[in-house]
């Protein structure tokens, strides 16, 4: 891995896209002062959405590009929540590796960010 590559990975982590901008621009000038070069830098595409990454909603399933979950039944379909969903291009990234997880057998997740940020969808 290159710096790039770690700037990405730690604003994955951290969730940079979601942070209020001065906590966003601390975050920034820290990984500069670092030398954690920015993946634009570089010539590399900013992190997010890949093209083709197309969501397909099926019944019985939902794809983002070329990651599948199955979908399963709910008992009790008054406790699933029903989000409006807008497609913001991190926030399909960010549930793109969920999906990827929980395929890999993650079964825990803790979602964190200040309120109307997305953490329902």
């Amino acid at each position: 891995g290159n710096a790039s590559d770690l700037r990405s990975a730690i604003r994955k982590v951290l969730l940079a896209e979601l942070l209020p901008p001065t906590q966003r621009s601390s975050l920034e000038t820290l990984l500069d002062s670092c030398g954690i070069v920015s993946p634009n830098a570089g010539g590399g595409t900013k992190s997010g959405r890949q093209s083709g990454d197309e969501i397909v909603v099926e019944e019985k399933r939902v794809a983002i590009g070329d990651v599948t979950f199955e979908r399963r039944k709910a008992e009790r379909l008054e406790l699933v929540p029903r989000p409006l969903f807008i497609d913001i291009p991190s926030q399909v990234a960010t549930i793109k590796e969920l999906m990827i997880s929980i395929n890999n057998g993650e079964r825990s997740f803790l979602l964190l960010g200040s309120q109307g940020v997305g953490k329902n969808k």
